[in-house]
């Protein structure tokens, strides 16, 4: 750590003056800090045990209400006597010193530590005189104090943390209004002082400044985090509890061996309960019991840091219950001040805000555009997004970011295929009786300990069972991590092998399918095809007869934005029994492509997982509830587009 009185030292190493901030002109016309032990009082008796410990001799002289004691030698120079060098005290309290030689540069503060040990305690309060503040000499006593309660590192991202000695080693952002908060109180509880805007910066500039010459780069996880194979949930209670958690159970920990941040908006989840029922939720939530199994899997797939996280989207009409499904899940997986926001379409907004909880969320959303569903897909996946810090600067900030994020609304709102991939749809039936919230949600938030409790139960288990998890590589689902955990958890639960998988490509196909019936151009090249038969020829010929089919669709403009499209579009007709191939060899009237329908479906996940006649290893894929919310239809004006 950098020793900041340094800042303050001549070329011999001297200290000038302690780092003090308030001060009145000495003989020698330098600033020296005032103490006040509150009134002149209680400074004329701690002044006088000063000099009677420390056997200084003095004379003590009065003048216009101050009290002056005249020492008999210079505590800096012993040549410097006769009363040269003094300490006053003013009728307020104040307490200052100085020598009447320019060669000497001292003051109270620094006598009182060198005959001490320590500084003294500052009380002043000046008698509401506005005191003379020295930013400088400010900045540098904050980074004295703070240096003695925290010590300061980086992220992998480059951003400067601080780790609190006490409060079990609390980390908090350097930049954060909750540090700068807890600089300012540290800084009145213990030295009396105010830290001012201007020496609070220049202090945080000191820490960032040190943390990046030091180059001490650590992990910080946010609510939750991985290790060696071992995860932890991060409660963000006042006990600064964490659960940690492998196959062999789960305990709560005080000091985990990862570093949780917490930001100012997250909320504390409970104590687990031991031996706790997760399937509590489906008493307080509207899910099908067809998607209740994948979304129990999908739950504890967000407790662990090391994997691709799923995204869920809700889609229902009103009454469905979207908006209090997703806030009880925050709730269960990670409460926020916060617990459901509006959608923002920059993708700057969408990974400030994912650097800043785990779970994000998006409410009645209506549309989402290209771009903002290609940031979710990195989002899922783990990917960064950088951005220069000022615009006066060339600096750059990065965020490099893997969270889940749960979305509603009434359209369906994933469109891209990339995203498809990567996300679990669920369609909510309309509520058969209206419930009151208030009470419902009280009663949810006294089962959350018991819920939360089973889940983790439940993925303790899980984590035994994976090792022994074995899927052919054609039968592995895009969300490869997500298919072995959930085939794990549905060997836990006693279910047959196989049978996780078979749920997960019906809900996934379900929505490949809604979607190529809600998109215009996915509709009408189903259509051309299955009522002309294969499809053969440039894409100048295929605009023209889709436009003959369907004249008033919102079709591609142009033959190569229409070949754009059917590319994004091409992996979801190929899953809805459909082959696509794109010549890539160019002929005199262009780029040809060959659409006819397939002989069978060409999904990967739905393959026989076993013997063709053993029922049990091949069950029958579940019924699913029908809704047919639409597709926002918007251009590609900066709104969302179909593939």
């Amino acid at each position: 750590m950098i020793d900041s009185m340094k800042l303050f030292a001549d070329k011999s190493g001297a200290i000038k003056e302690d780092p003090a901030g308030r001060g009145k002109n000495n003989a020698n016309g330098r600033k020296t800090p005032p103490v006040n032990y509150g009134d002149q009082s209680k400074s004329l008796t701690a002044v006088n045990s000063l000099l009677n410990d420390n056997d200084l001799a003095h004379t003590l002289k009065e003048k216009s209400g101050d009290s002056i004691f005249l020492l008999s030698v210079c505590p800096k120079n012993a040549q410097h006597a006769k009363g040269k060098a003094h300490i006053k005290v003013a009728a307020n309290g104040d307490t200052t010193a100085a020598c009447q030689h320019n060669s000497c540069e001292w003051g109270y503060r620094s006598l009182h530590k060198k005959w001490t040990g320590e500084y003294p305690k500052d009380n002043n309060t000046n008698n509401g005189e506005k005191s003379e503040i020295n930013p400088k000499n400010t900045a540098a006593r904050i980074v004295n104090l703070m240096n003695e309660h925290c010590e300061f590192f980086l992220n992998t991202s480059r951003e400067t943390f601080a780790r609190i000695h006490a409060e079990n080693g609390l980390i908090l952002k350097v930049d954060s209004k909750v540090f700068r908060d807890y600089v300012s109180a540290i800084c009145w509880k213990e030295s009396q002082f105010i830290a001012a805007k201007e020496s609070l910066n220049s202090a945080i500039n000191i820490f960032e400044g040190t943390a990046r010459s030091a180059g001490d780069e650590r992990n910080v996880f946010l609510r939750i985090a991985e290790q060696d194979g071992v995860y932890f949930l991060d409660l963000c209670d006042t006990k600064n509890q964490v659960v940690r958690i492998d196959e062999n159970g789960w305990e709560l920990v005080s000091e985990p061996k990862v570093m949780f941040y917490r930001s100012q908006n997250m909320r504390p989840l409970p104590e687990p309960l031991a031996g706790g029922d997760y399937t509590k939720l489906w008493d307080f939530v509207n899910i099908p019991e067809a998607y209740q199994g994948v979304l129990t899997v999908l739950l504890l797939e967000w407790l662990r840091d090391n994997t691709t996280q799923p995204l869920l989207e809700l889609i229902g009409e009103q009454g469905c219950g979207k908006s209090l499904i997703s806030k009880f899940v925050r709730k269960l997986i990670d409460p926020n001040r916060v617990p459901l926001r509006g959608i923002s379409q920059k993708v700057e907004d969408t990974f400030i805000l994912a650097s800043n909880s785990h779970l994000q969320t998006i409410e009645n959303a209506s549309y989402l555009k290209n771009i903002l569903q290609d940031a979710l897909c990195s989002l899922s996946t783990g990917g960064g997004f950088a951005a220069r810090k000022l615009y006066t600067d060339g600096d750059e900030a990065a965020l490099d970011l893997r969270k889940p994020v749960l979305m509603n609304g009434i359209d369906v709102l994933v469109t891209r295929p990339d995203l498809l991939d990567r996300t679990i749809h669920i369609n909510l039936p309309r509520l058969k009786h209206r419930v009151v919230e208030t009470e419902l949600e009280k009663n949810f938030e006294k089962s959350i300990p018991d819920i939360l409790g089973g889940l983790l139960d439940l993925l303790s288990k899980a984590l035994v069972e994976i090792p022994d998890i074995n899927i052919a590589p054609q039968d592995l689902p895009r969300l490869g991590d997500f298919g072995i955990l959930g085939e794990a958890v549905y060997k836990v639960q006693g279910k047959t092998e196989g049978i996780f998988l078979k749920e997960f490509s019906a809900m996934r196909k379900n929505a490949v399918l809604r979607i190529l019936e809600a998109t215009p151009l996915g509709s009408l090249i189903q259509d051309l095809v299955i009522n002309e038969g294969e499809f053969t020829g440039n894409f100048k010929l295929l605009l023209a007869k889709l436009h003959k089919s369907d004249q008033n669709s919102k079709l591609p403009t142009s033959p190569k934005a229409l070949a754009d499209k059917l590319r994004r579009l091409a992996p979801a007709l190929r899953e809805s029994g459909f082959q696509i191939e794109f010549i890539e060899e160019r002929k005199e009237d262009g780029f040809h492509v060959i659409i006819s329908k397939s002989l069978e479906t060409s999904t990967a996940s739905t393959a026989s997982t076993g013997n063709n006649d053993n029922s049990a290893s091949n069950p029958a894929l579940p019924e699913l509830p029908v809704c047919n919310p639409k597709v926002s239809e918007k251009n590609n004006n900066g709104n969302a587009e179909l593939f």
